[in-house]
């Protein structure tokens, strides 16, 4: 089994209400039993500044790093089944793909 995510603009910059695109891409070589296929995407901040160790002070020593960390974003799609099809066939623990190239779409609103 081979699985690749592909975005429609890998180099983008995105800000907020901004639309993140792509595909998770299976190829199977035989039949494979899928309970799902999900994806999920994370944003995360980082912010590092070096500040004078003693701010009050005309000493010039060496500086004191401030790192800060913030989780901006956490959404998580559920590409595959689709949730009409799961609905129909029930507590099904899995599903059998056939052999080939499986491409499940998905779209993120950032914000």
């Amino acid at each position: 089994m081979s699985v690749r995510i592909h975005l429609d603009r890998p180099h983008a910059h995105f800000t907020n209400l901004d639309f993140i695109t792509g595909r998770v891409i299976l190829v199977l070589a035989t039949d494979t039993p899928i309970s799902s296929v999900v994806v999920k995407l994370e944003g995360e901040s980082r912010t590092r500044l070096a500040a004078p160790k003693y701010p009050n002070s005309d000493r010039n020593e060496k500086k004191r790093t401030e790192v800060e960390s913030h989780k901006l974003l956490y959404k998580v799609l559920t590409l595959f089944p689709a949730e009409e099809a799961a609905e129909l066939v029930g507590n099904n623990m899995y599903y059998t793909l056939p052999p080939g190239r499986h491409e499940y779409p998905f779209r993120f609103k950032v914000g």
